[in-house]
């Protein structure tokens, strides 16, 4: 009994029961760029990458460059906005490992914001039956929150 007791206290912070994401996608209106910053479980992001056939997939706490297009590769298959109909040019900048979560991000090219903004985010989906993407968008005229399921991945933000 006690044996079952400590090992849980050691494996349970490793492991957890929900599947989540959030992205914040922030108008600049100093530089006409979309930048979107997401929070990601560093061990849902590996398992997504070693489901495209990176078998030894790791994430480590120090950049490497294979692990950066790597991630890019991913995250921009599975995240897009479009803008009036068009697909809007995403730019990957980077990310950053802080052991359980891995922060991602991601700057548009310029734009001038005069049309409703759309946002496809099915990121994880492909791994995780039961993944939640929260999306929280801000500019100048707006700041709302939108959560994103399988079927309802998704969502127009009219400006």
């Amino acid at each position: 009994m006690i044996r079952t007791l400590i090992l849980s206290l050691f494996i349970l912070p490793i492991v957890h029961d929900f599947h989540f994401s959030r992205t914040k996608a922030h108008y600049n209106s100093n530089t006409n760029t979309l930048q979107m910053s997401m929070n990601i479980f560093t061990d849902d992001l590996e398992l997504a990458l070693r489901n495209m056939g990176h078998d030894d997939f790791k994430i480590d706490l120090e950049f490497q460059s294979q692990t950066d297009s790597l991630i890019a590769e991913y995250v921009l298959s599975k995240f897009s906005i479009n803008h009036g109909g068009e697909a809007l040019r995403l730019d990957w900048v980077g990310y950053e490992c802080d052991y359980d979560i891995t922060y991602v991000y991601i700057e548009s090219k310029e734009f001038v914001l005069d049309t409703n903004l759309v946002f496809t985010q099915g990121l994880l989906m492909d791994v995780f039956d039961d993944q939640e993407n929260v999306l929280d968008y801000e500019s100048p005229n707006l700041d709302v929150s939108h959560i994103l399921v399988e079927g309802r991945h998704i969502v127009e933000i009219e400006e």
